[in-house]
């Protein structure tokens, strides 16, 4: 090989390292500051407010059995009238009471198949009436009166009451204040970790919020079929407090 052609293998031996070198130098730099160059700190903040119910939530259903369906939706509504008259005795308005479901749908009785005695007799189902029922729900804000809703409603012998649920109508206001206070707490926590590093805050990137516990209701009782017996229910009931949390995750720039 003369010289001309070591010289220029050489030169392109050397151009392939550096160039090789600079590639790996990037990587690193990126890799070191995320996918678009800014470096970046993590900071969670917990905030916690407390709520006291205001609002009390019952749900009962009525479902009747006859023969002919129109029979059936009249003694089902006979009753529901009996038990909106008395929970509207109560106070309770007209928009804080609604129809959660309404069916109408085929009776079935099993019915046994003649058979040899002593071998295994199988059973039919047919068609024998129709049930009626009607789920409803009611919302009422005097608590001092839930166990008298109750009582009211499980007077009449409903298929089934599902309640008491205590919760906080406006649990928006409550979850925002809870935010407030987890976001100050992140922003406290951003500001000392950037004073130990040696850093100045930027501007957030990217903010995430997590865990926001909504005010979880609290079961009361739930009646079966039958009906209840509305002498167990308490004159009153304490209804207590909820606490809300929320959990939030802030990105900042760092210069």
């Amino acid at each position: 090989m003369n010289e001309n052609n070591k010289m220029h293998s050489w030169k392109y031996w050397a151009l392939f390292a550096l160039i090789v070198f600079a590639v790996v130098s990037i990587a690193q730099r990126d890799d070191s500051r995320g996918n678009d160059g800014t470096k970046t700190i993590t900071v969670t903040g917990t905030g916690d407010t407390y709520a006291i119910q205001d609002t009390a939530e019952v749900s009962f259903t009525v479902t009747k059995t006859a023969k002919d369906v129109k029979v059936a939706q009249s003694e089902m509504n006979d009753v529901v009238a009996q038990i909106l008259k008395a929970v509207k005795d109560l106070g309770v308005e007209d928009k804080n009471v609604k129809t959660i479901s309404y069916n109408v749908y085929p009776h079935y009785t099993n019915v046994a198949v003649p058979c040899p005695v002593g071998s295994y007799c199988p059973t039919n189902s047919k068609v024998d009436g129709f049930d009626a029922s009607q789920t409803i729900e009611i919302k009422m804000h005097d608590l001092a009166k839930s166990g008298d809703l109750v009582s009211a409603i499980g007077k009449f012998n409903p298929t089934n009451i599902s309640g008491l649920n205590f919760v906080v109508e406006d649990d928006q206001a409550v979850l925002q204040e809870a935010r407030q206070k987890a976001i100050t707490d992140a922003k406290s926590k951003a500001k000392e970790l950037a004073k130990e590093l040696g850093v100045h805050l930027g501007k957030v990137v990217s903010f995430d919020e997590n865990g926001g516990g909504r005010p979880v209701p609290m079961m009361y009782a739930k009646v079966g079929m039958g009906g209840m017996d509305s002498a167990s229910v308490p004159a009153s009931i304490p209804t207590g407090q909820n606490k809300i949390t929320s959990n939030v995750t802030i990105v900042y720039e760092i210069r």
